[in-house]
């Protein structure tokens, strides 16, 4: 069962006035040429499909190189080709390029798309495709994991609202149900200067810091400077903002349950006219106030988490502690979770994570539950035995254990792993189950 990958990279676009990119296809050839990497995705060529329609500056494809130009038809039919092919594992499609939204004056009706070389204004559906047209599509397809990372901005001006055409061939379901089911997570880095404009949505969504020092979210008037190994919350219509005012990039991990929210059919977004939210907290002040083991006189129950930042220090120092005291479980190592303080729950009606400590040595018995987990690796070195492949891990590295897939975990050295699953979601609904 091999894996695929979909590369789209447009610098070309002859219909946007001053609208050509330098960097969209350097992009995918390097992407492409980390999957091939043995050390890397491993792919084989014949597995790997290539889009691209170059500017005249910029990455230059050599003859021959491409499968094909980065249009919409070119897209829709390797796509097609993806949903109607033989089962596969894991399933990358990369794009690199201009986007938008599609309604300019109001946010609660628009939609994300990404921008084709073939894009006008003067006919945008013709030349764009809707993000969750195209997950949806991919989601038919018969691969145990799947990811999407979308390089694009959303802010291209355009006078007049546009409605995206229907993507794709909307194929049936396959006998038996779908195929995989994308895994939403993204990495997103913040360079320095920059700033994310403050808004609200109703999907929730997590950071977990990866790399950087001091760039800071704002989520509803507490701003939180962030550092490695810290749990952030942005809960269902929180407002948050976050901006990099450092010298170096800061990435981090985000987790969303965006299909949990497109299945109900309730996503609404709302942006805000200033670039910041003012802060009327000081940072630390929501854990300050309630993880502390004690309360606000007159706080009430939450359905999220009030706590802004589990930060990593302090879960780190929990962990050790636990350890001391001889709480290694042979599955999971010595494993917290992150808890709403007002209520005992997860921190999340729809996610929930957890922090575990492995010690050097540890071979974890098998292990596996009906909720698909993300895991990354913060310290240490080690491997996760998925089913049939042996998943090799260090410091910053992402995995997945897909639903219902036994894994064990075993470390080289002493290690911590951060998860996040849908599993709060998954035993609300009462049909969450675990085997060991």
């Amino acid at each position: 069962m091999s894996d695929h990958a979909l590369l789209v990279g447009c610098d070309a676009y002859p219909g946007l006035a001053r609208g050509n990119l330098r960097g969209a296809v350097r992009d995918v050839l390097a992407v492409r040429d980390w999957l091939l990497l043995d050390s890397g995705g491993g792919l084989a060529r014949r597995d790997l499909t290539l889009l691209v329609s170059c500017g005249d500056e910029g990455a230059q494809a050599e003859p021959g190189e491409a499968d094909g130009r980065a249009s919409r038809l070119e897209l829709t039919r390797a796509v097609t080709r993806l949903v109607t092919g033989p089962e596969g594992g894991r399933l990358y499609l990369y794009f690199a390029g201009h986007g938008c939204r599609t309604n300019p004056v109001d946010p609660l009706l628009s939609r994300d798309a990404i921008l084709l070389t073939d894009f006008a204004p003067d006919d945008p559906s013709a030349g764009s495709v809707g993000v969750a047209d195209l997950r949806s599509q991919l989601e038919m397809a018969p691969f145990r994991e799947i990811i999407l990372i979308v390089d694009a901005c959303r802010d291209l001006p355009f006078r007049d609202a546009f409605t995206v055409g229907p993507f794709g061939f909307h194929l049936p379901p396959r006998a038996g149900g779908q195929g995989g089911t994308a895994r939403v997570y993204v990495l997103q880095a913040t360079a320095p200067g920059e700033i994310a404009a403050g808004h609200r949505h109703t999907a929730s969504a997590i950071r977990f810091i990866l790399d950087g020092e001091n760039a800071y979210t704002t989520v509803e008037g507490e701003r939180t400077y962030m550092s490695p190994g810290d749990f952030i919350l942005t809960p269902n219509w929180s407002s948050h903002d976050h901006g990099n005012m450092t010298n170096r990039p800061m990435i981090w991990l985000d987790v969303l349950d965006v299909p949990m929210i497109n299945y109900f059919e309730t996503t609404f977004c709302e942006h805000f006219d200033c670039p910041t939210q003012p802060a009327t907290h000081q940072d630390g002040d929501s854990t300050a106030f309630f993880g502390s083991g004690v309360l606000p006189d007159g706080a009430a129950a939450l359905k999220s988490s009030p706590i802004v930042n589990y930060t990593y220090a302090r879960t780190r120092a929990i962990l050790e502690r636990l350890r001391a005291a001889g709480q290694v479980d042979e599955r999971h190592g010595t494993r917290v979770r992150y808890a709403n303080p007002t209520t005992g729950g997860w921190t999340m009606p729809t996610m929930g994570a957890q922090l575990a400590l492995l010690p050097a040595g540890f071979r974890g018995r098998d292990y596996r539950a009906t909720d698909g987990t993300i895991f990354v690796c913060v310290e240490g070195r080690g491997s996760t035995r998925a089913g049939d492949r042996d998943l090799e891990w260090s410091c910053g590295d992402i995995f997945v254990a897909p639903p219902w897939l036994r894994y064990a975990h075993a470390t080289e050295v002493e290690s911590v792993l951060f998860s996040i699953s849908d599993r709060p979601a998954q035993e609300a609904l009462g049909i969450w189950r675990e085997i060991s």
